[in-house]
C-alpha cells in the first residue's frame, strides 16, 4: 500500500491548499491508475452552499478479487477553513 498511502498523502496535502471555489469545479468523482493494480478515485460533494467534502480513496488489487482500501478526507468552507473528516465520516468510503 505504500505507494497508493503516497499518493493520497500527496493528493489530500495539495487539495486542502486550493480554495472553496477551485475544490467546487472538481467533478464529482476523478479515477486515476497508478499501476496495474493501484487506483486512486478523488470524490467531491456538496455538503451545503458553504461546504464541501473530499476524499481520496486508494485501492490496490490482492488475489482472488480481495483488495486494501484506505481513504482520507476533509471539508472545506468557503471561508477557507479546513476540517477534518470523522471516522463516520470516512467508513462508506472503507
Amino acid at each position: 500500500m505504500d505507494i497508493v498511502t503516497d499518493e493520497i498523502n500527496r493528493l489530500i496535502n495539495t487539495l486542502k491548499e486550493q480554495t472553496y471555489d477551485e475544490l467546487s469545479r472538481l467533478p464529482p468523482r476523478t479515477d486515476k491508475d497508478l499501476g496495474k493494480r493501484e487506483t486512486i478515485a478523488i470524490w467531491k460533494d456538496n455538503i451545503t452552499d458553504s461546504q464541501i467534502r473530499i476524499v481520496v480513496q486508494g485501492y490496490e488489487k490482492k488475489l482472488l478479487g480481495m483488495g486494501l482500501i484506505s481513504a482520507q478526507g476533509f471539508h472545506k468552507t468557503k471561508d477557507g477553513q479546513c476540517l477534518p473528516l470523522t471516522e463516520n465520516e470516512l467508513w462508506e468510503f472503507l
